[in-house]
């Protein structure tokens, strides 16, 4: 189907001023991680924490896929830190991710975002909440209930079937910024 002639599209100021920043975006370079976040991140993960950025800047969603190892969860910890140093984390972030690597997303927490992990308490008062599917698919109620700055869905490959559980309660989710991880980035 071919437009008439005298078709012309107009767009709405929000739109127009969103096209004009995609026109001159010219790629996604490299950020240092705020003075709170206490890891030094390799250059590659430091190319990660700018894509993050983009895509909240943007309003895009993500998978993060690289082999196991590599550094995903200090990646978005650094994110994390840097959005709440940023007054950028109005609402809480959840990670959801499987019960075995549950324990590690709480580790590393304290560890490198001491003003994250301080903060984990019971709803709303946090900024971080980590659960597992298993949890999800339980408390999918309250979790949907709760707008969320943003998701991080780790080891994402748990949602590849549509028809699953665990899709359907990870669609309910509202947030801000939906990130999916992955060390198995052929699932």
């Amino acid at each position: 189907v071919v437009p008439p002639a005298d078709w012309r599209f107009v767009a709405s100021p929000r739109a127009r001023a969103f096209l004009d920043e995609l026109a001159a975006f010219d790629g996604v370079g490299a950020i240092e991680p705020t003075a709170g976040f206490k890891a030094e991140l390799r250059p590659y993960q430091k190319v990660g924490l700018a894509w993050m950025d983009f895509l909240r800047r943007y309003g895009f969603g993500g998978v993060l896929a690289d082999d196991m190892g590599l550094g995903k969860t200090v990646q978005v910890l650094a994110y994390l830190a840097r959005e709440l140093a940023e007054k950028r984390l109005a609402q809480p972030a959840l990670v959801v991710c499987p019960t075995s690597v549950a324990p590690n997303w709480l580790s590393e927490a304290h560890r490198f975002t001491p003003d994250l992990s301080d903060a984990l308490a019971t709803l709303p008062s946090q900024n971080l909440v980590i659960t597992s599917y298993a949890l999800l698919l339980r408390d999918i109620e309250v979790l949907a209930a709760q707008s969320w700055s943003m998701v991080v869905f780790d080891e994402a490959q748990w949602l590849k079937n549509r028809t699953s559980q665990s899709y359907r309660s990870a669609l309910r989710i509202k947030a801000g910024l939906r990130l999916c991880l992955t060390g198995t980035p052929v699932e």
